[in-house]
């Protein structure tokens, strides 16, 4: 920067604190000042502007069929930010603007959270049940697939779409804003408990009528679900059981284990006949005296077999990599140096070629225009269970099949579970 420009600078700059000219143009000084007043008058005017609006904003009307339901943050003295719910009905005093239109003004957001509810307004929420994990089918899909996890993963089932109005006690579930999540969990429940309750049912016709799974087509299914990546959770919980995942859901051997527990108390229990919640076809159970001595033999072959398997698939990784990375050629030997490991994962090759014809029979069925065993009086059960019929009034169920990848299923898991 030369003298000059030095100079102007600080001409201008006195200029400025003397508020006249001293030295330059009257119509440049003019311009200068013209120019900073404008700009003050325009912050001005857009803080106006923005405060006008947040006023404005906080104005809300309701009719004697609404409420409005206030979610109110506020200092609480147990932590920096507390919260308190307040409801405003229509016979509150507020400014009536008509016959059936009060007017009312509330701090506006992010102050007070408001939502407007209507008695008489229909509302939905949907759930999604699902049936079966499926494999990736696009190039998409598959790119994903090959990092392994949940982003490679998807679930396909019933999704339904229920219909309700509010109830009085709807102003409870939803003081904070999270009534429709918390609904989506006790719909998810009862419609949970429907459909188990008719899926052994279900499963024992379907079976009889196209589940007969023979050997090889058994093998082939088990092939197709290593090469989807289904079984890489069974092994590893088997082989390197990590703490996180023995956490969930036990190691092996812990979940055999518990079969035989149980057996073994219900001997004991009936032997002592203390047991009165059993029935008579179990009394079957107390004219095998050596019963209990083949559990326990059971037990203990089934948890050295475990031991030796895993200590095989530990020391040589690779032989066990190669043996199981082609099933159908390799079942054999597979069969031969690791049978418990073979029973689980042909248990559950069974279960998921089992889930598969549900899922197909369920679709089949929806194309047909028919009503599927397994939601079959649902409508009913959601309208009479006392917890939900407290809440809301239940009009209608629609059901349609619905596809959703793991990544997203999980997030929105995510966003309903642990809610108060």
């Amino acid at each position: 920067m030369n003298k000059k420009r030095i100079v102007d600078n600080l001409e201008y700059e006195v200029e400025r604190l003397l508020n006249k000219p001293i030295k330059h143009n009257k119509m440049k000084y003019f311009f200068e000042q013209s120019k900073s007043v404008l700009g003050k008058i325009k912050y001005s005017a857009t803080v106006g502007v923005c405060l006008t609006a947040m006023a404005l904003s906080g104005f809300h009307t309701i009719k004697p069929n609404e409420y409005l339901q206030l979610h109110i943050n506020e200092l609480g003295y147990r932590g920096l930010i507390g919260e308190r719910a307040e409801v405003v009905e229509y016979e509150d005093k507020g400014i009536s603007l008509s016959k059936d239109t009060k007017l009312f003004w509330f701090i506006p957001r992010p102050f007070v959270n408001i939502r407007k509810i209507d008695r008489n307004k229909n509302y939905d929420v949907e759930v999604f049940y699902p049936v079966r994990e499926y494999a990736p089918t696009g190039p998409y899909s598959k790119a994903r697939n090959f990092w392994a996890g949940d982003y490679g993963r998807g679930y396909e089932g019933i999704n339904f779409n229920v219909e309700f109005k509010v109830k009085e006690n709807w102003k409870n579930l939803d003081a904070d804003g999270k009534g429709e999540l918390r609904l989506e969990q006790l719909l998810g429940i009862v419609i949970q408990e429907h459909i188990e309750s008719r899926k052994k049912e279900f499963g024992e016709r379907l079976y009889k009528q196209e589940g007969n799974i023979d050997r090889m087509k058994l093998i082939g299914h088990m092939s197709k679900m290593f090469k989807e990546q289904k079984f890489e959770d069974k092994i590893s919980l088997l082989v390197y059981p990590s703490p996180f995942l023995r956490l969930s859901y036990g190691s092996t051997y812990e979940r055999y284990s518990q079969g035989f527990d149980y057996l073994k108390s219900r001997i004991e229990e009936m032997g002592k006949g203390v047991n009165n919640f059993y029935d008579e076809e179990d009394a079957w159970m107390l004219y095998l005296n050596d019963f209990n001595d083949f559990v326990e033999r059971e037990d203990e072959r089934v948890k050295g077999q475990v031991e030796i398997e895993v200590n095989d698939m530990r020391s040589n990784p690779l032989e066990f990599k190669s043996l199981i990375s082609d099933i159908e050629k390799n079942y054999g030997e597979l069969m031969k140096k690791y049978p418990e490991l073979v029973a689980n994962l042909s248990a559950y090759a069974r279960q998921d070629y089992m889930l598969g014809l549900t899922m197909d029979k369920i679709k089949e069925t929806y194309e047909q225009g028919g009503e599927d065993f397994l939601t079959e009086g649902l409508l009913e059960k959601l309208k009479t269970d006392k917890g939900l019929s407290n809440l809301i009034e239940i009009n209608k169920v629609e059901k349609s099949i619905k596809s959703f990848s793991g990544i997203k299923l999980n997030n929105h898991i995510k966003r309903i579970d642990g809610l108060l």
